[in-house]
């Protein structure tokens, strides 16, 4: 009997070892099958994001034989539409657009003792022209002008009214501000009083430069749509109507000169003013590209805006890698 439960034991000692070796083998290979697909993700991604990178060098050319005097309208007329790239395993698709026209949210991180014509007072009063165009009240621009501007400023000083470090530590989590320029559009819905609603509405006329310059529109790219960043400039003294019309009568072949569009008689007597008229002219100063590339069967995007004029060539300021905003 002794020997026959020594048997019994060692037998499912055996099977115990066979079953444990069984499992750590099995988990070995879920494991090595994992690392597999990790690896072969993270090579498709680098693939990817290689292509994205390609057509950000393809835009660049396209866009400097766009700006090249005499370069042509069938140049210029692929801006603006998707193009469709082939590529081994996938496709691209990438659209280049006239980014020139939009409200720097960053230009509210000027100092606030620059020159009038140019500094964070100006760009404060703008940007609330911006929003009483976009419909909002009195108390909601100055609230959201104060706000924006302690998230982008360097100090710790609260405008009035707006909000600092006091707002944020008390929301659930807490934070705190940023004290430095938007990294993107996006970063406004952290900001104190942009709601979902706001930030709908604010979207289309803004943008994150990665610098404090001053808006300037190209008008020779504006549509009836941007009506709202005409006033942003000019103020309540022009009519959505006037606007709208000014834009809608540029000649085909665009106007001359910023002179050309203010002299228009719809606007007579509504001159913006020297400094207002400093921060419009009739070429693109931006361009954005975004990239979608689907490799087998993921997909990985681009945004990147391409700063040009000035008598240089195209160069990437911002890039981002996602979805596009």
């Amino acid at each position: 009997m002794t020997r026959r439960k020594e048997s019994g034991a060692v037998l499912l000692t055996v099977l115990l070892m066979v079953a444990v070796m069984a499992a750590v083998a099995v988990a070995m290979m879920e494991e090595i099958r994992l690392s597999v697909k990790r690896t072969a993700n993270a090579e498709i991604s680098a693939q990817a994001q290689w292509y994205a990178l390609g057509a950000e060098t393809f835009a660049a050319k396209l866009v400097a034989r766009a700006e090249k005097l005499g370069a042509g309208e069938q140049v210029r007329a692929r801006l603006g539409q998707p193009m469709v790239l082939p590529v081994d395993g996938g496709r691209m698709v990438a659209t280049i657009r006239d980014a020139t026209n939009c409200f720097n949210l960053n230009s509210l991180a000027q100092p606030a003792g620059a020159d009038e014509s140019q500094g964070r007072a100006r760009a404060q009063e703008q940007f609330r022209n911006l929003l009483r165009a976009l419909g909002l009240f009195d108390g909601d621009q100055d609230r959201l002008a104060g706000a924006l501007t302690d998230w982008v400023d360097e100090d710790s000083r609260p405008e009035s009214p707006g909000a600092e470090d006091q707002h944020y530590t008390r929301l659930d989590p807490p934070f705190r501000t940023a004290n430095a320029l938007l990294t993107g559009v996006g970063e406004l819905r952290a900001v104190a009083g942009f709601e979902l609603e706001t930030y709908r509405l604010l979207r289309p006329f803004v943008c994150a430069r990665p610098d404090m310059e001053q808006t300037v529109l190209n008008l020779n790219s504006l549509t009836p749509e941007d009506v709202p960043l005409l006033i942003m400039l000019a103020g309540k003294e022009l009519p959505l109507d006037a606007a709208r019309q000014a834009i809608a009568a540029r000649p085909g072949g665009g106007f001359a000169d910023a002179e050309a569009f203010w002299a228009q008689t719809v606007l007579a007597g509504r001159n913006p003013g020297e400094a207002a008229m400093r921060q419009t002219g009739v070429e693109a100063r931006y361009y954005e590209l975004q990239v979608t590339v689907a490799l087998d069967g993921r997909e990985t995007g681009l945004t990147s805006l391409l700063a040009v004029g000035r008598g240089r060539q195209p160069a990437v300021v911002a890039r981002r890698f996602g979805v596009p905003e």
